[in-house]
């Protein structure tokens, strides 16, 4: 038997079930706020193809303010999505929803649930008649204006190997650069009630085994575990937060399939440089990579970054894939515009000849764009347009042209704080781990804030 048709017999047995259930893979829910109280929610689901249950050209969503309507499909044909490598498919539903008022609660819930997950979950007890739940919510008085909740590029379905260490990442970002955190979550089956018969990944087949542990980077949202001892599928899910000036707009609960196989084939070895940076708009950025796998594999390699999204954006990856190795190159050059800390993560994927979507690695940087001659950081916030903060980046001191009052604070763009040697118009910040931070203190009952960023 060759390699191919191995897995291709593994796929088979691994998701193969009645026809019965609309199977649910894996699914969120994105949303943005185009003001006035209104909202705009995408819901992505990931079904079996074969599934005549999930052929849908609509599914009902709950604006959690009591009102549930039914939103139409936006890709595929009138009654399939669009089909991928081992019988998934993949459904976007779009609709639009006016708040006659906000709630008294101040935040609404928006979900989606449906009466059946995928079958053979082996750490969901009879997985396939557990309703399959995802949800956001969204709290109102933070939408100040147009805001879009973050975007996870990188797909909620991903493949691992017995006996191997498995990294996945979802290539987070957020076009107004919100600040965004990961914590891993339990499925739910509805609003506040987790997934009976539930078991984290990490305890199958024997709880507390010191080779079998997952756990999630809050600030990158990277998932490792080391190591999945049991072939099958997995279900597990994020929750993830997202933050401007400390105060919360949204939470995004995305539900994940890993389907772990029994294999001994070596992951593919990905070169390149991965170190976070800080460029000035207008600076070049070219870096190229490798990748290489085992013989009888044809490597892939693509970037995930929200930087190919960005308005006007020149941003390319361009790989040359060939059997058992690949090349490929970063190519940017930011506008004068675009003052965003971006994730950037280069994936690269090893594939066989005749079946997609196997074992990966991931690499991720974060590449940050300062215009250096831009020195307030955020002049659109009052009280800070003739306040100088400088240098940019900053190493070790930070000045400021102004004297700094007691009560100065430095706070992450979560709302953290952190502690530092001030003295009249500096500060003492080579305590702090590289990234962007807001200085914050009070001028005669005004909260001044400014942005700086730690090399």
């Amino acid at each position: 038997m060759n390699i191919a048709t191995r897995f291709t017999f593994l796929f088979i047995a691994m998701f193969s079930f009645p026809s019965l259930y609309a199977s649910y893979y894996a699914g969120e829910i994105t949303y943005q706020y185009i003001g006035a109280n209104t909202i705009t929610a995408v819901v992505t689901t990931y079904t079996r193809a074969s599934s005549g249950a999930s052929f849908r050209d609509s599914l009902p969503i709950s604006w959690g303010d009591g009102t549930v309507e039914v939103i139409a499909r936006v890709n595929g044909n009138n009654l399939t999505g669009d089909t991928l490598p081992n019988d998934m498919m993949i459904n976007h539903y779009v609709g639009t929803h006016v708040y006659t008022a906000v709630p008294v609660s101040g935040f609404a819930v928006i979900s989606f649930t449906d009466p059946n997950r995928n079958a053979n979950i082996i750490n969901i007890a009879n997985s396939v008649n557990v309703p399959f739940y995802i949800e956001d919510t969204i709290w109102f008085a933070a939408q100040a204006g147009n805001n879009n909740g973050p975007v996870l590029l990188y797909p909620p379905v991903d493949y691992a190997f017995a006996g191997d260490t498995f990294f996945v990442n979802p290539a987070a970002y957020d076009i107004e650069a919100d600040s965004l955190t990961f914590e891993m979550a339990v499925p739910l089956q509805a609003a506040g009630i987790i997934v009976p018969g539930y078991a984290g990944p990490s305890t199958i087949p024997t709880p507390n085994s010191p080779n079998n542990v997952i756990s999630i980077n809050p600030l990158t949202g990277e998932i490792i575990w080391a190591t999945p001892q049991e072939a099958g599928l997995y279900d597990i899910a994020i929750l993830i937060h997202e933050y401007r000036f400390g105060q919360i707009l949204s939470t995004m609960r995305r539900d994940m399939l890993i389907a772990v196989l029994n294999d001994t084939t070596a992951p593919p070895h990905l070169m390149g440089t991965f170190t976070d940076t800080v460029i000035a708009p207008g600076t070049a950025l070219s870096l190229p990579y490798s990748a290489s796998g085992d013989p009888g594999y044809t490597d892939s390699m693509s970037a995930y970054s929200g930087i190919f999204f960005l308005s006007g954006s020149n941003a390319a990856f361009v790989s040359t894939p060939t059997v058992q190795s690949t090349s490929g190159t970063l190519t940017w050059t930011p506008g004068p515009n675009q003052y965003k800390q971006i994730e950037t993560r280069i994936v690269a994927v090893s594939d066989l000849q005749e079946c997609a979507n196997l074992h990966s690695v991931i690499n991720a940087f974060r590449v940050t764009v300062v215009d250096t001659n831009f020195t307030t950081g955020l002049a659109d916030i009052a009280g800070t347009k003739d306040i100088v903060v400088y240098p940019v980046p900053a190493n070790n001191i930070l000045h400021v042209n102004t004297a700094l009052p007691p009560g100065t604070a430095i706070i992450d763009m979560i709302g953290r704080e952190y502690s530092a040697k001030i003295s009249d118009q500096q500060i003492d910040i080579s305590g702090l781990t590289a990234g962007i931070y807001l200085l914050r203190w009070q001028d005669e009952g005004k909260t001044i804030i400014c942005r700086f960023i730690k090399e």
